[in-house]
């Protein structure tokens, strides 16, 4: 495929000029904003409609490209999520493939992510929706469909490793329980493609979760990334949310219960000492 960032450049498979006016009249053309922020014609061209879209999210250009099964298309994204945590925590086993999680009083339930660390559990959930996932959609559905499903699976996850039983199932056979089953060691994170999802987390009154230092912590892929990156280890990844958790709610009280930060502002001040 080429990639034109000119409308003047458009090229095909063979490095012959294409008039944009040639690509939108034919019917191989489409532009759905539901689900792609690209127009993409025939195998040859990909033409760009969301330059902001592209610049700060590119990896969704990318992802979408890939070809999966029907069903799986969100691996890509949980993949890369995956690969960030092996890139970007030293000593830390995460998961690859399928993982899922059982207990004697809940049947498996698939986690997009585990990554373990001296009894450390961190679980992920990942929401791979789009900007344009749902256009007509108002603040208050994008906020239950896309924030509160994925905390409500990551919290189901979450209290059945709690549970007696507890047990987490590699897609390979692999398997082990020899994990704390505290509420403080087993950690509950929401990852987002969805740019636009500002540095958040949010408790729960669940008995479960008595004495919960965290919460769950919701990211975008980019936030994510740069908090990794920032603290380099499990253990410096639990002080940044404990520090994330307070610097949000310092920030919310200040601007009326709204929050206008974003994940570098955060690690800015983690690694300052601020507030």
């Amino acid at each position: 495929k080429k990639l034109a960032i000119n409308k003047d450049k458009i090229l095909d498979a063979k490095d012959n000029p294409i008039k944009l006016e040639d690509i939108l009249e034919r019917d191989d053309v489409y532009f759905n904003l539901e689900s792609m922020q690209f127009i993409n014609k025939s195998e040859d061209v990909v033409v760009v409609a969301d330059v902001h879209e592209f610049i700060y999210g590119m990896y969704k250009t990318v992802l979408a490209q890939i070809e999966t099964p029907q069903g799986e298309e969100g691996t890509p994204f949980e993949e890369t999520v995956q690969l960030i945590f092996n890139l970007l925590l030293d000593k830390c086993n995460v998961s690859s493939g399928k993982t899922f999680v059982s207990s004697s009083n809940q049947s498996k339930v698939e986690v997009d992510l585990v990554a373990e660390e001296d009894n450390v559990l961190i679980i992920a959930e990942c929401k791979d929706k789009g900007r344009y996932y749902n256009p007509k959609a108002g603040v208050e559905r994008v906020k239950n469909d896309v924030i509160g499903s994925g905390e409500s699976q990551i919290i189901k996850s979450r209290k059945t490793l709690l549970d007696k039983g507890g047990i987490v199932r590699m897609e390979s056979g692999l398997s082990f329980s020899n994990y704390k089953k505290d509420v403080n060691y087993i950690i509950p994170l929401v990852i987002h493609s969805l740019e636009y999802v500002f540095p958040s987390y949010e408790m729960s009154d669940a008995k479960e979760f008595a004495g919960d230092q965290y919460g769950v912590h919701h990211f975008s892929l980019e936030g994510l990334y740069i908090a990794l990156f920032t603290c380099g280890n499990v253990d410096n990844l639990l002080n940044y949310l404990k520090f994330r958790k307070k610097y949000i709610d310092f920030h919310k009280s200040q601007l009326f219960g709204t929050i206008f930060i974003d994940e570098l502002d955060i690690c800015t001040s983690f690694i300052g000492g601020g507030g």
